[in-house]
C-alpha cells in the first residue's frame, strides 16, 4: 500500500513538472510570435547578426554560425509567402 502512495505522489509531481515545462514552452512561443508580429525583417536580421558578431570574431568557420548567417542570406533574398516562412523559422 505504501508503495502505491509513493508512486502516485511521484506521478503527480512528474505531471506538474510536465505542465510547468509546457507553460514555459507556450510562453516562449507567444513571445516569439509577438516579436515576429511587431518587428520588421530588417530589424530581426540586424539583431541576429549583432548577437553573433563576437562569436564570428572568435571562430569564423563555426558551422552553426555559418548556417544561421546562410539562413539570414536566404531570408533577405526571398519575397512574399516564402519570406514569411523563412522569417517564422528564424
Amino acid at each position: 500500500m505504501r508503495w502505491k502512495i509513493k508512486r502516485a505522489k511521484l506521478l503527480h509531481w512528474l505531471f506538474l513538472g510536465a505542465v510547468f515545462f509546457k507553460w514555459v514552452d507556450g510562453s516562449f512561443e507567444l513571445l516569439g510570435g509577438l516579436i515576429l508580429f511587431f518587428f520588421t525583417n530588417d530589424t530581426l536580421v540586424h539583431s541576429v547578426k549583432s548577437l553573433f558578431v563576437h562569436e564570428l570574431a572568435e571562430k569564423p568557420t563555426d558551422p552553426i554560425i555559418e548556417y544561421v548567417l546562410n539562413f539570414i542570406h536566404v531570408s533577405q533574398n526571398t519575397r512574399g509567402y516564402e519570406q514569411w516562412l523563412v522569417d517564422s523559422a528564424l
